[in-house]
C-alpha cells in the first residue's frame, strides 16, 4: 500500500513522531540511532503518547551513504518493536508503534 501520510490526526497529541536522527560523523556505526530511538519511545510513553510514528529508509539491506540515513533505517524501528503500517514512496516506510499495548 502507498501512503502519501499517516492517517492520525495531525492535531492528536498522544500520536509522536520519530522523524531524523543526528550523529556526528565520528560516532556514526557505534548503534547510537538505536540508543536514541529508545530514548525516544521512553520519553514518549512516559509523556503520555499513544502511538509513535517513524518514516525511516527502506534500504533493502544494501548500503547507502550516512547522510541518506537521518530518518533512520527500517530495520532499526524493527528491532525496536514498530511495524511497517505502509509504504510511503520506494524506499520509504511508515512505520508505527502502538504504546497503548
Amino acid at each position: 500500500m502507498i501512503a502519501k501520510s499517516s492517517a492520525e490526526p495531525l492535531d492528536d497529541p498522544t500520536v509522536w513522531a520519530v522523524t531524523c536522527f543526528v550523529v556526528r560523523r565520528e560516532h556514526r556505526g557505534l548503534g547510537l540511532n538505536k540508543t536514541l530511538l529508545d530514548a525516544a519511545i521512553d520519553v514518549a510513553r512516559d509523556s503520555g503518547a499513544r502511538l509513535i510514528e517513524g518514516y525511516p529508509i527502506d534500504n533493502g539491506g544494501t548500503s547507502v551513504r550516512s547522510n541518506d540515513l537521518y530518518h533512520g533505517a527500517l530495520s532499526t524501528f524493527l528491532r525496536a518493536g514498530f511495524v511497517e503500517a505502509a509504504t510511503m514512496k520506494p524506499g520509504r516506510a511508515l512505520v508505527t508503534l502502538d504504546l497503548t499495548t
